[in-house]
């Protein structure tokens, strides 16, 4: 039922705004409250403050960064704006360079920078169980309605057994994302790989990568239907891989091979 309120929301937007485009700006903060407060306890040893430390040190230039979705009825790419003098120390995520959207062809296409070596990914949509909600607030002069969707991550823990072995068990997380649309302006998109709201999502706090950190993305600049246009490019390859394809390319790599 919902996929089919989601699916009338996207024609009901698409026929109120044929030929509607846009470019926003979004800022990122990564929520460093919980270290911060385990670095204010007195009782904290001198190796779990400096492990703390160093973690903070290694994620600080994911703050503060600035991302661009470019997007009309049918697509939209998503990009991080490079800032000049500053090198990128993250791994994974800081080599994400671009985030595709098809909704026609109904696809996903990541690009990905592995050492000067790039992959397309390309998978299907996701499909987001949104639970609207009657909250509001106000997001660059628009106001936005919450709405959030949960999903069960799996993740493997491996350890040292006894007999010095490894055992590994599977670990499932559930992680929450609350995000923020605009049903003012007629676009079923947002940043990052979210869309499905009847809205523009204005804003998205969500758990991040890096120690599970809350990162919060909002909208700080909107131009809707620009005179100069707004240009969608999709990412140009010779191949389009799996994730599960990638994931081997991967272990190639680091294994030398």
């Amino acid at each position: 039922m919902l996929i089919f309120i989601q699916l009338l929301f996207l024609v009901v937007l698409d026929s109120k705004g044929q030929n509607f485009t846009g470019k926003v700006e979004y800022k990122s903060i990564l929520d460093f409250g919980k270290q911060n407060s385990e670095l204010q306890n007195p009782e904290i040893s001198l190796d779990k403050k400096k492990q703390i430390e160093q973690m903070k040190s290694s994620l600080i230039e994911l703050e503060e960064h600035t991302y661009i979705l470019n997007f009309n009825m049918h697509e939209s790419s998503y990009r991080k704006e490079e800032r000049l003098g500053i090198k990128d120390r993250l791994n994974a995520a800081a080599n994400v360079l671009d985030f595709y959207k098809n909704f026609k062809d109904n696809i996903y296409i990541k690009e990905f920078d592995a050492s000067g070596t790039i992959f397309h990914i390309s998978e299907r949509l996701p499909v987001f169980d949104w639970k609207l909600q009657n909250e509001t607030q106000t997001i660059a002069g628009h106001i936005c309605y919450k709405a959030i969707q949960s999903e069960i991550k799996e993740s493997i823990k491996r350890v040292m057994s006894p007999t010095g072995g490894i055992e590994q068990s599977i670990i499932k997380d559930t992680i929450t994302t609350v995000a923020w649309y605009c049903p003012d302006i007629p676009v079923s998109n947002g940043p990052d790989k979210f869309f499905g709201l009847p809205g523009l999502i204005m804003s998205i706090v969500k758990t991040s990568e890096f120690g599970g950190m809350p990162l919060t993305l909002y909208a700080t600049q909107i131009t809707l239907n620009p005179k100069e246009g707004v240009r969608v490019k999709r990412p140009k390859t010779k191949r389009l891989y799996s994730p599960a394809e990638f994931q081997l390319e991967m272990l190639k790599l680091s294994s030398g091979h």
